[in-house]
């Protein structure tokens, strides 16, 4: 099999472990899908490479994450199973699988294509870029994009006003984790074009458009990991700076036109885009609107007992009496109190600062500016939705790390450039 095709195969098995089109539709033949996949794959490394993909793959960040979503998972299902609830052991050890496949994928790009880490980065950056363009299609397409819309409903209820304004592309998620995704690979390419090269500004178009075109969370998300890698970049080199300010001032010309496509070909969209900028404004003037007041309302937790040990369920979409609630914090302190949440966010935290001593070479500076920043994104957008134990948040943030700092690259001076010349492109 020649290597293009190879290539091809690990760009389709990215989308799907990335996306999991098909998943609201029949979870039980998507799981044999999955399953499948990720077994031959596992198969293939194990069998090409051996001791150097246990090594590369299962190391001591990997094994950490399992070890601590697994006590968390434990503990959560302990609760749940005393107050007669369901465990969700899939739905709980999915982001392992969706994290476990893709590190497969990157360790081959890595051994097999001879991928620096840069371009595996852009790998990644490229699915954001097939994505968008699928999402323009449909916006240009209006029958192109009743595909996705029976991807999200699967035979649910429709709702009209959401049909209307958002749910672009190929995925099984749209509103929530997918736009945050997409913001978190704007931030690394927007990380790449100051360290690396200034065309890696040319995707953060392409993917503010497929953002917008589905949750307004994820621009929300980028504006702030670009904030935080422009700002902690540049204390440690002035050109940073500059170079930061151009790009801020090119990705604001392009989300200007991204914003007039929207207007002209979905209006409904535009609107909605509009809504949620004026409630921006309103809050920070003081008043609640739209989205803020919907989550201020959220805020609720269990009190005495429950609020340690929890009560073994989550208020999203519950049957329990209490009001509904989208916050990732107050489902987690449902679930399972401040012990759940010490285990879990522990876990989590700890992996995403893994790495921080060293800041020798542009690998290991890209991994300071962009862990900070995910810490940050993490904290916000866990306000809005559950991001601290599944989806492509999680996912996205560990597999950059692993990228970062497990897999192999030409060696490089204290510049970050490369002993031979190869720069990183």
């Amino acid at each position: 099999m020649s290597k293009f095709l190879k290539l091809i195969i690990l760009y389709v098995l990215g989308f799907f472990f990335i996306y999991e089109p098909g998943l609201n539709n029949n979870i039980i033949i998507f799981s044999i899908i999955f399953g499948t996949a990720l077994l031959l794959e596992t198969l293939y490394c194990f069998v090409c490479y051996g001791k150097h993909y246990i090594k590369s793959v299962f190391n001591k960040m990997f094994i950490f994450f399992i070890l601590g979503i697994t006590l968390a998972n434990l503990y959560f299902a302990w609760r749940a199973f005393s107050t007669g609830n369901s465990p969700r052991f899939m739905q709980n050890y999915m982001v392992i699988l969706q994290v476990f496949s893709l590190m497969n994928i990157c360790y081959l790009l890595n051994v097999e294509f001879n991928f620096n880490k840069v371009q595996i980065c852009r790998f990644f950056l490229n699915i954001g870029i097939i994505q968008s363009l699928i999402a323009i299609l449909m916006l240009i397409i209006p029958s192109f994009h009743n595909v996705a819309l029976t991807l999200y409903y699967a035979s649910k209820p429709e709702n009209i006003f959401i049909s209307g304004v958002r749910i672009y592309g190929i995925s099984s998620d749209y509103t929530f984790f997918t736009p945050i995704f997409h913001g978190i690979l704007a931030v690394l390419a927007f990380t790449l074009a100051l360290e690396i090269n200034f065309k890696y500004i040319s995707y953060i178009p392409f993917l503010l458009l497929v953002i917008l075109l589905n949750g307004r969370t994820g621009f929300l998300m980028f504006l702030i990991g670009c904030i935080v890698v422009g700002t902690l970049l540049s204390i440690k080199n002035i050109n940073s700076l500059f170079k930061g300010v151009m790009v801020l001032i090119t990705v604001a010309v392009f989300g200007i036109a991204a914003v007039y496509i929207i207007y002209e070909d979905s209006p409904n969209t535009f609107n909605w885009l509009a809504s949620g900028f004026q409630d921006l404004i309103n809050f920070f003037n003081g008043q609640k609107t739209g989205n803020f007041a919907t989550l201020s309302n959220m805020w609720l937790f269990p009190t005495g007992v429950n609020a340690i040990f929890g009560m073994g369920f989550r208020l999203y979409n519950n049957l329990h009496g209490f009001p509904r609630s989208d916050i990732g914090y107050v489902n987690d302190m449902f679930m399972g109190g401040v012990i759940y949440i010490a285990i879990l966010y522990t876990t989590v935290y700890r992996v995403i600062l893994y790495g921080l001593s060293n800041r020798k070479g542009i690998s290991n500076r890209i991994n300071w500016a962009l862990s900070i920043s995910f810490v940050i994104i993490l904290l916000f957008s866990n306000y809005k939705g559950e991001v601290m134990r599944s989806g492509l948040v999680l996912t996205i943030m560990f597999v950059i790390k692993y990228v970062l700092l497990f897999l192999s690259d030409e060696k490089e001076n204290d510049n970050g450039k490369s002993i031979s010349g190869n720069e990183y492109i």
